[in-house]
């Protein structure tokens, strides 16, 4: 909890201690998104009840599909990308850290789903979901990305976040062919900060970049699919 907030009596008749018999107004109810870096400013002289970041790290990429042709070389498919952190940071205050998503693992034949992010500095910390394994086959699908924690915690549902799907197998004249790996989906913190009269301070909000899927050699099959960006969702009230 950052130093600037200020405890306030109870007891008051009308229900607000303090605050209430000093006259100092509730903030509007609101709330702001954030698909890109930014600043969120709170309101100066304005009581919150709650403010409350939810912060979403990116997906990884998904993996690109092996080459196993019957008669030739091999080839297998690349990995994704990692997708990036994203960050709420103030000075003397905890920073909120919802970490990217591995890549997942192009089609070699173990290749594995990425691993979901990490979480750290919230009330709420919840690791990123990881991507599925590629299986083998021609004409297999990739595996699916990991899908964030927390959606519903806003009924954001575009999908920020989640990784990326491996690449499908090339689907004839090919030997067992394995698919890539989804991508990890990016973690989830959730902070609640209560009861505080705003000083005007501001929470700089670094957005993490999708993780770029891997390439793929591919004739006749699907491409991995990159991971989503990152997402931050402020309510206040």
């Amino acid at each position: 909890m950052a130093p600037f907030f200020t405890t306030f009596g109870s007891g008051s008749s009308r229900g607000f201690g303090q605050r209430a018999d000093s006259g100092i107004p509730t903030v509007t109810a609101g709330n702001q998104s954030f698909t890109s870096n930014g600043t969120f400013t709170v309101q100066s002289g304005v009581f919150y009840n709650n403010l409350i970041f939810r912060v979403y790290g990116a997906g990884g990429g998904g993996g690109g599909a092996q080459n196993k042709p019957i008669k030739g070389g091999t080839t297998s498919g690349d990995n994704g990308a990692a997708g990036g952190d994203t960050t709420v940071t103030k000075s003397s205050f905890t920073t909120l850290s919802a970490g990217g998503g591995a890549g997942g693992g192009g089609g070699t034949g173990s290749a594995t789903g990425g691993a979901g992010g990490s979480a750290s500095g919230g009330d709420t910390n919840t690791a990123g979901d990881a991507g599925d394994n590629g299986p083998g086959g021609g004409g297999a699908f990739g595996g699916a990305g990991g899908t964030v924690p927390g959606n519903s915690e806003t009924g954001y549902s575009s999908g920020k976040g989640n990784g990326g799907n491996g690449a499908r197998a090339i689907v004839s004249g090919q030997n067992n062919p394995q698919a890539g790996s989804g991508g990890g989906s990016g973690g989830f913190v959730k902070k609640t900060i209560s009861n505080f009269t705003g000083a005007g301070e501001s929470y700089t909000i670094t957005i993490g970049s999708g993780g770029a899927a891997g390439a793929n050699f591919n004739e006749s099959g699907g491409d991995a699919v990159a991971g989503s960006a990152g997402f931050v969702y402020v309510e206040f009230n």
